[in-house]
């Protein structure tokens, strides 16, 4: 699965592969940096647009038992300083990032940063859960989501 947040058409990335319109979401708003160039990414597009909001969550269908491979991908495209939006991110439950600053983290404002993880099914779908709590600031986001099934865990799953 593909899918670019706030996308309402299909994008080819430039690595070939096809983004679905934004689906799969519960809760949040959308936001589209018109015009931004973005750094570390030939994907300004799928970049530009993004899902954001203190608690939202993407329910990817999933088969059970098996591993997936989750890639989100983030740039700050409102923010100009760093600790301006900080968030939280679990999948499945288990937490993947604590109060993950973009700006900070990719170097600055509308810079592409991307992050991967790992994850075997217990269930028949794949709940990647954004949100804020008290430590965080603003909103949480995400730009765009690829799950693909894998054939195994890999050994440095960090």
């Amino acid at each position: 699965y593909y899918v670019n947040a706030h996308g309402t058409a299909p994008y080819l990335s430039d690595e070939g592969f096809e983004f679905s319109e934004d689906q799969y979401f519960h809760g949040g708003r959308t936001y589209y940096a018109h015009g931004a160039q973005i750094d570390n990414s030939y994907d300004d597009e799928m970049y530009r647009s993004e899902r954001y909001g203190k608690d939202f969550h993407y329910k990817i269908p999933a088969r059970v038992g098996k591993t997936y491979k989750v890639k989100l991908f983030f740039a700050e495209n409102y923010w100009q300083e760093e600790g301006k939006r900080m968030f939280n991110m679990d999948i499945n439950s288990d937490r993947k990032l604590t109060q993950f600053d973009i700006f900070a983290e990719a170097g600055g404002r509308h810079m592409a940063i991307t992050k991967e993880y790992y994850v075997t099914t217990q269930q028949s779908m794949i709940d990647i859960h954004f949100f804020i709590d008290e430590h965080c600031a603003d909103n949480a986001k995400v730009s765009a989501i690829c799950v693909t099934e894998v054939d195994e865990m890999p050994a440095d799953n960090s």
